[in-house]
């Protein structure tokens, strides 16, 4: 929710960010090719001015798939465009995200690593229900 929670403040000042749980991403990305638009569609998600990605290692670990991940995050990497990526760390350990993009997301240089420690809310919500 803090991932979407900054998009709808960029949002509100009128900057243009779009949040995504990775899996959607990857299906909307996917459906491109039957539309005939999938370079048009990983194009605008690559140089969209600011991007969320949630639930990062969630996905399908299919070559594909990290293929996909791997060229998003290396090329807003190395155009220096904004990103806030979520992953739990149970995804982290399960090695579904690339050593070449793991080292991208921690480039002290370039990126801000939070490790929230906390109930996940969706939990919380369903217990106080």
């Amino acid at each position: 929710h803090l991932a979407k929670a900054v998009c709808i403040s960029l949002i509100e000042q009128g900057k243009a960010a779009r949040f995504w749980l990775v899996p959607r991403l990857l299906d909307w990305l996917r459906q491109g090719f039957d539309e005939k638009d999938f370079d048009r569609r990983f194009n605008l998600v690559c140089d969209f001015p600011y991007l969320a990605l949630d639930d990062l290692g969630m996905e399908a670990g299919t070559p594909w798939a990290g293929e996909r991940l791997d060229m998003l995050i290396d090329h807003r990497w190395s155009q220096d465009l904004p990103m806030v990526l979520t992953a739990t760390p149970q995804h982290l350990s399960r090695g579904t995200i690339s050593e070449r993009i793991a080292s991208r997301i921690k480039d002290v240089h370039k990126a801000l690593v939070l490790n929230i420690e906390a109930e996940d809310f969706r939990r919380e919500k369903l217990r106080s229900s």
